[in-house]
């Protein structure tokens, strides 16, 4: 591979994991007591303020849209068509968005002609949360989290829990348009398959 693309990749991989932790031992609860009672408070910030949470996430965004300009430099270099590049991401409306994320964090809001989506997507926010899930097998049905004294969080199930640097996405109107985690994850997924189509071998 290129070594400039293969670093390019890595590199967003590499936003893309910072973005997430799933190692929940990290999030201690805060074990309070008053005049009438012991309780337990609990955030997933652990000690990143409002400006390094955002950092976080606008470094993913970044990173999964300059993909775009890299691989289509490599297809000219290595006898493909960069238009499968663009065709790539007109199949994919999370990376649209993300694209156009990208572009507002450079060039300010709104995007010109409502960016590349045409929907003149905004990030809104912006924070980290605990993302519990499930998968599609039995023993993967169930998942939740609590609160105990000791203090720590305790996950209870055959699911998953993740500590996710997300945000809303709306659009020009402030209608919700989706979950920036998911639409990371979902425009990842979109790179990878049109690397695995070039004939891209990358490595994580």
């Amino acid at each position: 591979m290129d070594e400039e693309l293969q670093d390019r990749i890595l590199r967003m991989y590499a936003a893309i994991g910072d973005t997430a932790e799933v190692d929940i031992s990290k999030f201690r609860p805060h074990l309070g007591r008053s005049e009438k009672c012991v309780f337990v408070c609990q955030d997933f910030r652990g000690s990143l303020s409002d400006e390094q949470i955002s950092n976080l996430a606008h470094s993913a965004i970044s990173n999964l849209a300059n993909l775009r300009g890299h691989l289509r430099r490599w297809a000219r270099l290595h006898g493909h068509d960069p238009n499968k590049i663009n065709e790539a991401v007109k199949k994919s409306i999370e990376l649209q968005v993300i694209i156009d994320l990208s572009n507002v964090d450079k060039h300010g809001y709104p995007p010109r002609d409502g960016g590349c989506s045409k929907r003149s997507p905004k990030l809104t926010e912006v924070n980290r949360v605990m993302e519990l899930s499930i998968g599609c097998q039995p023993d993967s049905s169930s998942v939740s989290f609590a609160l105990t004294p000791k203090p720590v969080v305790q996950v209870v199930g055959s699911g998953a829990a993740t500590v996710v640097v997300s945000g809303r996405i709306v659009d020009k109107a402030g209608s919700y348009l989706g979950d920036l985690h998911a639409f990371l994850t979902k425009g990842t997924a979109a790179w990878e398959h049109l690397v695995a189509q070039l004939g891209v071998k990358k490595e994580r």
